[in-house]
């Protein structure tokens, strides 16, 4: 007879796993470790000594620490969220995903000296939110990810987002007193920051807030991080190092200004340590940005002058110098337009030969070409001024040939010297850069540099 459903025996509980925490690694329930074959005998007794059980036991309670006052880490996932969303806004509008160029960051507020030391200080701290492409953000939001949350907890969100910014701004200044021709963007500076405060909180041998095991770990990752990307810059041109270093020692000073072994247990202490941070920060920074030399911005409004003439009534002359379908200039339209001219464009020429100062040797060059080409400018209009109201024609024929002379050198002159020899070189329109927001233009004079 078959048995009913009722009748059927209950299942055998399933078998229970207990867990113990051995106080030899091989005692029974211990990891002894794989035999067999391939990993050979069993390992010998490896007894927990009790500097290593003291090492757990600080750890725990420093773990248990951290969890009850600071549980979380929110800003360092502000800073990853926003620094997407601006990655996002502008491949939106157009800005290449993958490898985008001065151009294309400079009108969105990267760093860039002559414009950020002539008023748009702003751009101090927009380009720490700007990055060229996505394999740029990409590595700095992973770098950011992967230490920022620790050093918050540690520091705290306000003294944490302090530390953040005031590196990031230090790593802009420092980007243009250092190279203010280049046109930067990008977290490096801040995120260098970030590693700088954690240097700070492992170096030296006093009392620290970290576990001894867990500092002495850190210390040794931080320091080769530091050391490889150092490393890693000096044999990439295109790295800003002075961005990195100014944001590595700016997050070192905060860091030692914030540090103290009991600013987890007195959360109190640590407000204040933040407190005294912040007026720091608020003093120290415009004065560094005071110190930072201005003469880059002094000569590129000079060379914005002069690109501003080119585009608007050089431009204009030009199409009236052109003859018409009868081979006849037009002697009234040019003369007027000439003499509209010469007075704005000898001022640009003398802007451009009063420039001084320490400039970066490129610039230096460029500006000396562009009043070279600005003198020879002048002189061949001032020659077709004086051929177009000559009323002998063997004097008007002279003067025609002293205006193709000048016209001549000046074409030379407005192209750098690797341009002219044959190299690949383009005029304004291909190397200048876009209006930015709400500030000066930043255009190239011909054949100029950004």
């Amino acid at each position: 007879m078959s048995q009913g459903a009722d009748d059927r025996p209950d299942p055998p509980p399933p078998p229970r796993r207990e867990v113990v925490i051995p106080e030899r690694l091989d005692e029974p329930g211990g990891p002894a470790g794989p035999t067999g074959p391939v990993f050979g005998a069993p390992p010998g007794p490896q007894a927990v000594t009790p500097e290593q059980m003291a090492a757990l036991r600080e750890e725990a309670e420093f773990q248990e620490l951290l969890s009850r006052t600071s549980p979380h880490a929110r800003v360092t996932q502000g800073l990853v969220i926003a620094n997407v969303l601006v990655f996002l806004r502008l491949t939106l509008a157009g800005v290449p995903l993958l490898a985008p160029t001065a151009v294309d960051m400079l009108p969105w507020g990267a760093n860039f000296a002559p414009r950020t030391t002539a008023g748009e200080w702003w751009r101090l701290g927009s380009c720490m939110f700007l990055h060229y492409g996505l394999i740029h953000i990409g590595f700095n939001m992973w770098i950011l990810r992967a230490v920022g949350p620790l050093l918050e907890r540690l520091i705290g969100s306000a003294g944490f987002l302090m530390l953040y910014l005031f590196s990031g701004l230090l790593g802009s200044l420092a980007s243009i007193a250092w190279n203010p021709l280049a046109v930067s963007a990008g977290a490096s500076g801040a995120i260098f920051g970030v590693i700088g405060g954690l240097l700070a909180l492992v170096a030296g041998s006093g009392p620290s807030v970290l576990p001894p095991a867990r500092r002495a770990h850190l210390r040794r990752a931080v320091g080769t991080f530091v050391l490889y990307n150092l490393a890693f810059g000096l044999v990439m041109p295109s790295v800003d190092m002075a961005g990195h270093l100014g944001g590595l020692v700016g997050g070192l000073l905060c860091g030692l200004a914030l540090r103290h072994p009991d600013m987890l247990r007195h959360l109190e202490l640590r407000q204040r340590l933040n407190l005294r941070l912040f007026g720091a920060g608020v003093v120290l920074l415009p004065a560094l940005a005071f110190a930072v030399p201005r003469d880059t911005a002094e000569a590129h409004a000079a060379l914005d002058g002069l690109v501003a003439l080119e585009r608007g009534p050089v431009a204009e002359l030009d199409r009236v110098i052109i003859t018409d379908d009868d081979g006849e200039l037009q002697t009234d339209e040019a003369l007027r337009l000439l003499d509209s001219l010469l007075p704005e464009w000898r001022a640009a020429e003398e802007r451009l030969g009063a420039v001084s100062g320490n400039l970066p040797e490129l610039l230096a060059e460029d500006v000396d070409r562009l009043h070279r080409y600005a003198t020879a400018r002048r002189l061949a209009w001032e020659a077709l001024t004086r051929a177009l109201r000559a009323d002998d024609d063997a004097l008007a024929q002279r003067e025609l040939e002293t205006f193709s002379r000048y016209s001549r050198e000046a074409e030379g002159l407005a192209r750098p010297p690797e341009d002219a020899a044959g190299g690949s070189g383009g005029g304004a329109a291909a190397d200048a850069p876009d209006d930015g927001p709400g500030g000066a233009t930043g255009d190239a004079p011909p054949g100029g540099r950004p």
